[in-house]
């Protein structure tokens, strides 16, 4: 259990899939049984943060999303979380979601969070999430110097993915965006063993200069073990710290 809260502002995880409605309804106003959650974690090694996330829709994944108002309320272990109100927001993609930030190290496996739904009647549903196994760059090492014109091996330490895991292995330009381009990114996702290659193909994308490479162990979906009757699924991810390297042609 975390109990060590961060005063971050919270940046979603890019793995998180949205839902299909951004409108907000009022949980008073509607059949908690028919509520679906999306519970997400996702640990970043390199700024040691851990991002929790919850979302709530009516009926099931891309369902209208839902405002919890009191007595009704989430939190993970047990910090309430903050709500992000699609009605108020400027531009509003997601619709209403709920967020909170904690700032620790996790030292290896086996790290656990507690969501906790507290419904209108005032009965709790809690649902107990693992985050992903550590994951890291190997190889390359940082500092080094990669050709255009040569492939690339990438190994990764730490577990194979297991069943219902995958390997999200991310180079990137290491500038920043302008308005008129933003830096070229190019990824490889393995669901077996622990090595991505990328061909001269991938590498042309890039220009020449600073670039970063990094891992991202993702839990995929996984159902709940305590939700109403339509369900709902928990993802969780951790992200290793980033590895310079220099791109040259």
């Amino acid at each position: 259990m975390i109990s060590r809260s961060c005063a971050a502002i919270f940046g979603l995880a890019v793995l998180l899939v949205s839902c299909g409605s951004n409108e907000t309804v009022n949980s008073t106003d509607v059949n908690e049984d028919k509520i679906f959650q999306r519970l997400h974690a996702d640990y970043d090694e390199g700024s040691k943060t851990l991002s929790m996330f919850a979302q709530f829709t009516l009926g099931g994944d891309s369902g209208t999303t839902i405002r919890l108002l009191q007595p009704s309320g989430v939190s993970v272990d047990n910090v309430p979380m903050s709500v992000v109100d699609g009605d108020l927001n400027p531009i509003n993609i997601m619709g209403t979601y709920y967020t909170q930030k904690f700032c620790f190290s996790i030292p290896g496996l086996g790290a656990k969070s507690v969501f906790r739904w507290t419904q209108n009647d005032g009965s709790v549903l809690t649902n107990q999430i693992e985050i992903a196994k550590p994951s890291r760059i190997s190889s390359p090492a940082s500092g080094s110097n990669l050709s255009k014109n040569d492939n690339l091996s990438v190994t990764i330490s730490g577990a194979p993915p297991a069943v219902g895991e995958y390997l999200r292995i991310e180079l990137s330009e290491d500038k920043n965006p302008t308005s008129d381009s933003a830096p070229v990114q190019v990824s490889k996702i393995i669901t077996t063993g622990l090595t991505a290659e990328f061909n001269r193909n991938d590498l042309a994308q890039l220009s020449p200069g600073p670039a970063k490479l990094k891992v991202i162990r993702v839990v995929d979906s996984k159902p709940l073990e305590v939700k109403p009757e339509v369900g709902g699924v928990m993802q969780s991810s951790w992200r290793s710290p980033v590895i310079s390297i220099n791109v040259t042609d």
